[in-house]
């Protein structure tokens, strides 16, 4: 059984790595009044770090232990190499409901980079999936916008993923920048998808027949009804026009 000692606050330091990119001051305060209440519970785990420790688990503990002002805090201290006190971190943010899919991908990439593990290791260590550690990583390769609004919760890791399939980088960005400033479900995000890959499709069927035009043969083109004024219309130059209902009504009746 590991020996559980009061450690000096001040001979204690944060980690240096694998941190959150942001701590809910609020929970932090909540943990300290329960610590007030009822005493720590859990002892955080330390490493000797020169003639310091640093912290390898608990660092909200940690926090809410300054915040009340105490001296010492309940530990247990272990040998652990970088390695080791990385991946006992990732283990512990790993847990936590409120990880965004940003820093579960930064885990992941300093992992595989600065610690050379395969994403096979990496599996087997954490125990996710190929396709959830896969899909995280490439979250890294986003604009730091949809980033940084994707930490914040202000658009969901799922309506990146089904966005970013938009290949055309000013049309993936202004659909993009579109869900994170109004909100958009997934039906919408899959549906903008869609309407992206229906235009895109008319613009070159348009061009194929422009070119067999010039050529000197020339195909039936397939016309459409117009919602609005009812007369025919080429079905490469129809528009989808994003509306609801209410407006619906006012456009077909004007």
């Amino acid at each position: 059984m590991d020996k559980i000692t009061q450690v000096l606050m001040s001979s204690i330091e944060r980690p240096k790595e694998g941190v959150r990119m942001s701590i809910d001051a609020d929970a932090i305060r909540e943990l300290a009044e329960s610590i007030k209440e009822k005493g720590l519970l859990q002892p955080i785990l330390l490493r000797e770090n020169g003639d310091k420790y640093e912290v390898v688990a608990g660092d909200r503990r940690f926090l809410a232990h300054e915040m009340l002002g105490l001296k010492k805090i309940k530990s247990i201290i272990k040998k652990l190499d970088d390695i080791e006190c990385f991946s006992i971190r990732a283990t512990e943010n790993l847990q936590r409901a409120d990880l965004s899919p940003i820093e579960e991908g930064v885990i992941y990439e300093t992992m595989r980079t600065k610690y050379s593990m395969s994403i096979n290791k990496i599996v087997k260590m954490l125990g996710r999936s190929h396709a959830v550690i896969l899909q995280r990583l490439k979250m890294l390769d986003l604009p730091g916008f949809v980033q940084q609004a994707v930490h914040e919760k202000r658009i969901t890791a799922r309506a990146v993923e089904t966005l970013i399939k938009i290949d055309d980088e000013a049309a993936r960005d202004m659909y993009l920048h579109n869900a994170i400033d109004n909100g958009a479900s997934m039906k919408t995000c899959l549906f903008w998808v869609n309407e992206y890959r229906r235009v895109v499709e008319g613009e070159k069927q348009s061009a194929s027949e422009k070119e067999v035009t010039q050529n000197g043969y020339v195909d039936k083109i397939e016309h459409g009804t117009c919602d609005i004024c009812k007369n025919p219309c080429e079905r490469p130059k129809m528009r989808v026009l994003v509306v609801c209902p209410d407006c619906l009504k006012i456009v077909t009746t004007a």
